[in-house]
């Protein structure tokens, strides 16, 4: 039985009308016809344009290496924060953006658990979300209960929040839900535009 392109491998795909190295990151077989579609990653650019495609788009004889820039394979974590020293939210926000160190330079213990939340998470899980009348595009993975991860589009309620798989679900839940706004605090407001804070710990 054909096993398909390894897992690791690295190819010449066809991207936006034009030809690009990328990684197989994951792969599995067609439902209908069992043709393996593959979760690759494009080198050199940001995980979140990592995406599924058909094995048509990528040149199976052409194996080159990964020539991934050096600075992009390190995977990078926070350095530890003194604990006597007290943060503002803005401070915090902004030690997180600016102090970086390596993988290879963290305690092992947390080198390990770093290991194990990017082998859980290196592929998308969900690829669109719609919220009320808007259809987005996801670019990362997204911690949802294990009968949800492979979901192609997951519908979420504007109001509640509530998600579902089906579009049916998600109509039947709109006749019934009787929040007229999302959960949590206004925190900004002008025109059509509203921005909300919710605490997950309050509104569950």
């Amino acid at each position: 039985m054909d096993e398909g392109l390894a897992i690791g491998s690295v190819h010449s795909v066809k991207w936006r009308g034009e030809i690009h190295k990328a990684k197989i990151v994951e792969k599995k077989r067609k439902a209908d016809k069992g043709e393996f579609t593959y979760y690759v990653h494009y080198l050199n650019y940001d995980r979140r344009l990592d995406e599924w495609i058909d094995a048509s788009t990528i040149d199976s004889t052409d194996l080159v290496e990964d020539t991934v820039a050096p600075a992009a394979q390190d995977t990078v974590i926070p350095a530890p924060l003194n604990e006597d020293r007290k943060l503002t939210r803005n401070m915090k926000r902004k030690f997180e953006e600016m102090n970086f160190q390596k993988l290879s330079e963290i305690d092992p213990k947390m080198s390990d658990l770093e290991k194990e939340r990017e082998e859980i998470t290196k592929v998308r899980n969900i690829n669109t979300l719609q919220f009320g009348k808007y259809l987005m595009q996801t670019w990362y993975f997204s911690p949802y209960p294990d009968e949800y991860k492979n979901v192609d589009t997951l519908y979420v309620c504007e109001f509640c929040l509530k998600y579902m798989k089906y579009p049916e679900s998600l109509t039947r839940h709109q006749a019934t839900c009787k929040r007229k706004r999302p959960p949590g605090r206004l925190v900004y407001g002008k025109d059509t535009i509203r921005a909300y804070e919710v605490d997950g710990k309050e509104e569950k």
